[in-house]
């Protein structure tokens, strides 16, 4: 089946990837736009996955506290 759980996020994760790549070749050799462009959007891009994972991991390790110190007794 197509919706089924048992597939791997890996296969997603490099699906993605190669996607974003492919994007970005359209854009160099399709639209004309200079590398060095496409290297600041890259890196742009990567920056703000990464505050938004940093921001992820801090809700959830204040939720992990939370839920401790209200379980103590």
């Amino acid at each position: 089946m197509i919706f089924s759980k048992n597939r791997k996020p890996k296969s997603a994760i490099a699906v993605a990837l190669l996607a974003s790549l492919a994007f970005m070749a359209l854009a160099v050799w399709g639209w004309g736009m200079p590398l060095e462009k496409v290297g600041q959007f890259f890196l742009i891009s990567m920056a703000l996955i990464v505050c938004v994972m940093v921001a992820a991991i801090t809700v959830v390790a204040l939720l992990k506290l939370l839920q401790r110190l209200r379980h103590r007794d």
